[in-house]
């Protein structure tokens, strides 16, 4: 898990309270932790001077959702590895079984930080190969 505080993360999420409690308990592992409100800021983010190595996204949000923020992306070949947060059982089993993205996964809200953290690293070392 060392090698994720040289990592920069782009946090999607349209919950302010999440967006604060998500970012409090995991920028302490990441050299950069950035949040946006909702995928079309997220949009506007990507196109700034940051690289990024790992998008979080939520799921469920105003103005544009985490699904259509990762279809876009992917359409515009901008392979960045994705973890889609949901609290909905049934979305996590249908998105799941669309995506054959090995990197994308979806991660369960509320977020166990362990599990949280191994996903995020095993997106970010296949992006590298």
């Amino acid at each position: 898990m060392e090698q994720l505080k040289t990592k920069t993360i782009l946090y999607v999420e349209d919950s302010e309270d999440h967006r604060e409690m998500y970012t409090e308990l995991l920028e302490e592992y990441f050299q950069k932790f950035v949040v946006a409100a909702d995928g079309l800021e997220a949009l506007k983010v990507l196109d700034g001077d940051l690289k990024f190595d790992l998008i979080i996204s939520d799921l469920r949000m105003p103005n544009m959702d985490g699904l259509t923020l990762y279809r876009k992306l992917r359409e515009a070949k901008r392979n960045y590895p994705f973890l889609l947060a949901t609290g909905e059982l049934i979305a996590r089993e249908e998105v799941i079984s669309q995506s054959k993205d090995p990197l994308f996964d979806v991660a369960p809200k509320p977020f166990k930080i362990e599990t949280l953290l191994e996903q995020a690293e095993r997106l970010i070392n296949l992006s590298s190969k």
